[in-house]
C-alpha cells in the first residue's frame, strides 16, 4: 500500500515536470507564444463585441498581430498566423462593402504567403481556392486589379508561382 502511493506520487510528480518542461522547451520561442496568444485574445474579444464597427476595428487589430507572428519563427507557425490573417480579413469584408475589395484581396495575399510558407498548410490552400472561386463566380476576381494585363513571364500562366504550389 506504501510502496503504491510513493510511486503514485512520484509518477505525478513525473507528470508535471513533463508538463513544465513541454512548456519550456516547445519549439516556438516564447515571443511567438506571447504574439500568439494576444493576437487569439484579441480575435475573440473582436467576436464578442457587439458592434459592427467596433469588432471590425479589433478584428483588423488581431488580423495586424496575426502578420507580425508570421514574420518569423517557425514556418509552420508563420504559415498558421498568416492564413488566420486572411480570415479575419475575410470576416471584415463581409461585413464592410465600401472596403471589400480591398479586404478580399489583402486576404488573398496572406492565404498565398501562408502557402508559401508551409506547402502542407491544406486549410490556406483551401481557403485561397474558395475565395478565389466565389471572386470568378461573382464576376469580380479576387487579387487582380480592374484593367491590369495579366502577367505572362513564367510558363505562360497569369501570375504563375513556383512550380507545385498551384498558386
Amino acid at each position: 500500500m506504501r510502496r503504491s502511493l510513493v510511486i503514485g506520487s512520484l509518477l505525478a510528480v513525473a507528470g508535471v515536470c513533463g508538463f513544465l518542461a513541454y512548456s519550456a522547451f516547445s519549439h516556438q520561442p516564447a515571443d511567438h507564444r506571447d504574439g500568439w496568444t494576444l493576437a487569439a485574445a484579441t480575435a475573440q474579444r473582436a467576436e464578442r463585441t457587439k458592434g459592427q464597427l467596433p469588432a471590425m476595428r479589433i478584428r483588423e487589430q488581431a488580423a495586424d498581430l496575426f502578420l507580425e507572428v508570421a514574420e518569423s519563427g517557425p514556418p509552420k507557425v508563420r504559415s498558421r498566423a498568416a492564413m488566420l490573417a486572411g480570415l479575419l480579413r475575410i470576416r471584415n469584408a463581409t461585413a464592410d462593402a465600401t472596403q471589400s475589395r480591398a479586404l478580399l484581396n489583402d486576404a488573398s495575399a496572406s492565404l498565398r504567403q501562408a502557402i508559401r510558407l508551409d506547402r502542407r498548410n491544406d486549410d490556406a490552400a483551401y481557403d485561397l481556392e474558395l475565395l478565389l472561386a466565389q471572386g470568378r463566380a461573382s464576376g469580380h476576381p479576387i487579387g487582380q486589379s480592374s484593367g491590369s494585363k495579366p502577367n505572362h513571364t513564367r510558363a505562360g500562366k497569369p501570375d504563375a508561382g513556383e512550380p507545385g504550389t498551384g498558386y
